[in-house]
Order: C-alpha cells, then sequence, then structure tokens
C-alpha cells in the first residue's frame, strides 16, 4: 500500500467514524429537546417562565400557567427545529393552536422558511386560511420572506 492511499483509507475511516459521533449527538440532542418541551414534568412551563422567546426583555414570570403559553409545536417551528417538530407532530400536538406573533405553527415556519417543517404540518391538513398574528395568514408569511420553494408545496 502507497503512503498517500493509507492516509486517505484513515481519513476516511476517520470521517465515517465522526459522522457516527454527529449522528449520535444529534439524537441525544433530540431527546434533551424533546424532554424539554414536555408537559409533563413541568419542564416546558418552566423554562417559559424564565425565558419567553418572543420577548426576551421581559422578567421572569412565576405564576405563568400552561395555559397562558403557546403548545410546544409553536417554538419549535418558529425555531427550525424540524426533527422535534416532526415528532410533536408525528405525537398529534394541535397543529392549529392560535398564537400571538406568528399566530401558528404553520405561519412559525412559513415566515422563516424552513420547508423541512411546513413540509410534514401540510401533511396533516391544517387550516391553510387561518387568520391572525403579524402576517394574517400562512400564505402571506411566504410571500413576505420571498419562498418560493413553500409556496410550491
Amino acid at each position: 500500500m502507497r503512503p498517500a492511499a493509507g492516509h486517505s483509507t484513515r481519513l476516511k475511516i476517520g470521517s465515517i467514524n465522526h459522522t457516527r459521533k454527529a449522528e449520535e449527538f444529534n439524537v441525544r440532542l433530540n431527546d434533551l429537546a424533546t424532554k424539554l418541551l414536555s408537559v409533563r414534568g413541568g419542564a416546558y412551563l418552566n423554562w417559559l417562565r424564565l425565558y419567553d422567546p418572543e420577548y426576551p426583555w421581559r422578567k421572569a414570570e412565576f405564576q405563568k400557567e400552561l395555559n397562558q403559553c403557546p403548545n410546544r409545536l409553536y417554538y419549535t417551528s418558529r425555531g427550525g427545529l424540524s426533527n422535534i417538530a416532526v415528532r410533536l407532530v408525528e405525537a398529534g400536538v394541535d397543529i392549529d393552536a392560535q398564537w400571538r406573533w406568528h399566530s401558528n405553527a404553520l405561519q412559525a415556519a412559513s415566515s422563516a422558511g424552513y420547508d423541512e417543517i411546513v413540509k410534514p404540518l401540510l401533511g396533516r391538513s391544517p387550516n391553510v386560511n387561518a387568520q391572525g398574528g403579524r402576517y394574517r395568514n400562512a400564505l402571506q408569511a411566504v410571500l413576505t420572506g420571498s419562498y418560493n420553494t413553500i409556496v410550491e408545496l
């Protein structure tokens, strides 16, 4: 074996090992995020009591109750957490639940161009004409950002 060929083989094997470790890390990270977003145990509520992603400048609201928070799918869609959003959709989370800034998960994902979240949401037949939020509806949210791939969906 020539030295260059041996070096190349070691690099390929090293890349495979790093890729596998990254995938394992990604699975663990998704599991941790899913636990954070769980309504059982209070992690999700406590997170939103301490920090509101829509109003990060506000102080902690320790009296906040779960019914004063958006459903978990809203924030995962808004943040582009596609693996977690898909898990929540598959678990049957209400895809049409309304909230403030972006109205619902479809509008939140659409406004940022997260087509990997929009596709599974559309697969569950959401109310695509739901009115509310900053952009009034999901189509307006997509058009504002010029996300043509989502318009085609």
